[in-house]
């Protein structure tokens, strides 16, 4: 994480424990860093950290308090890790009124409203982002190019995108692992072209189609499809030139849903 700030210009520094390399205990004591990173036990258990954060040159210098992965306070703060109970008292050794904000990917509401108790913060601001966007040709262009820049990173916290075939021309998201189809597409080509943009990375990725009532709009390949009783993989590939049963042959196990029926 220190690696990755520094490759974006910010300097950043970490305090683990006893054998953090002299180097870094100097710049962190001196102020060198933009951010510091701190183990619980280090800024609550270790006297001369506690003096670090309370010295002239901290309490001028601090612009707020992070504290990531918040959820542990409280699940490990009662078995293994009972300092992380104790954070809240960080804010007793910073200036009064020092920003503090506590991130985490898991908390419902009973939870947030702990933390903000074990943390004492008084009134807090909750900002929720839903992992999920909607993707049509109505969608603004703005929140296209938003969704696209997104979605194309590795590192996204965009999880869903809901979308119509507006999503997908053109775009390479190499590390989507499912496409779930609400309704077939009226033919097989169009089915393998937007179930391929799973999985593009070369690792599992999975296809579900969920299937309505009508089948009317639907070719009849497409039609077979969806009704066949046998292995779904073998009759997309034999519809394309070039189909090996042995050199596309996949265990059961991750073949489609038939194969693993089979098991």
């Amino acid at each position: 994480m220190v690696q990755d700030l520094r490759s974006k210009g910010l300097s950043a520094g970490c305090i683990i424990g006893e054998d953090d390399c002299e180097e870094m205990k100097s710049g962190v004591k001196k102020g060198s860093f933009q951010l510091v990173y701190f183990m619980p036990e280090s800024m609550l258990l270790r006297k001369k950290y506690r003096k670090i954060i309370s010295s002239e040159l901290y309490q001028k210098r601090i612009r707020g308090l992070v504290i990531d992965e918040a959820h542990t306070v409280k699940k490990w703060g009662m078995s293994l890790r009972d300092t992380l109970m104790n954070l809240g008292e960080v804010r007793s050794i910073v200036p009064e009124g020092t920003p503090l904000m506590a991130l985490t990917a898991t908390a419902t509401t009973a939870l947030r409203h702990q933390l903000a108790n074990i943390l004492g913060m008084k009134n807090p601001e909750s900002v929720i982002l839903p992992p999920f966007e909607m993707f049509t040709s109505c969608t603004d262009s703005e929140v296209k190019n938003q969704i696209i820049a997104s979605f194309t990173q590795a590192e996204c916290t965009l999880r869903i995108v809901c979308a119509t075939i507006a999503f997908g021309m053109g775009i390479n998201c190499p590390n989507v692992r499912q496409v779930i189809h609400v309704g077939a597409p009226d033919d097989i080509e169009s089915y393998i072209q937007e179930t391929g943009r799973a999985g593009r990375d070369g690792l599992q990725a999975n296809a579900l189609l969920l299937k309505k009532s009508s089948l009317q709009h639907l070719d009849e390949d497409m039609k077979l499809y969806v009704s066949v009783r046998d292995c779904h993989r073998k009759l997309l590939f034999t519809k394309m030139e070039g189909y090996n049963s042995v050199a596309h042959f996949v265990p059961p196990s991750i073949c489609c849903d038939y194969c693993m029926n089979l098991l």
